[in-house]
């Protein structure tokens, strides 16, 4: 799997100890309105950590989506590494939304 690929490497115990214990940053919706440029979200469909359906989730798939008019979301057969999981799906959908700005 994509996700649990990273684990063998001899490092990633270290890496994934700081990530959980480290500053995140700011949150998203702290700075998602000084964005004025267009925006492609690409999304997997079968996101175990972020779903569609629930907090940053939904967020993004319809808070952020109708507030912000030259936002577009495509949702593709992937996890939560959609470039990894459908590397051609997301090609896809990019190169279809650069057809739009």
């Amino acid at each position: 799997s994509t996700i649990t690929k990273p684990a063998e490497d001899p490092n990633a115990l270290k890496v994934f100890v700081k990530i959980l214990t480290g500053y995140p940053g700011e949150t998203p919706d702290t700075f998602m309105d000084q964005i004025k440029q267009p925006m492609l979200m690409v999304w997997g469909d079968t996101d175990p950590f972020t779903p569609l359906e629930d907090g940053y989730g939904e967020y993004f798939g319809k808070e952020l989506l109708h507030s912000r008019p030259l936002t577009q979301l495509e949702v593709v057969n992937a996890g939560h590494c959609p470039q990894d999981d459908d590397p051609e799906g997301v090609n896809k959908a990019i190169l279809k939304w650069l057809q739009t700005v």
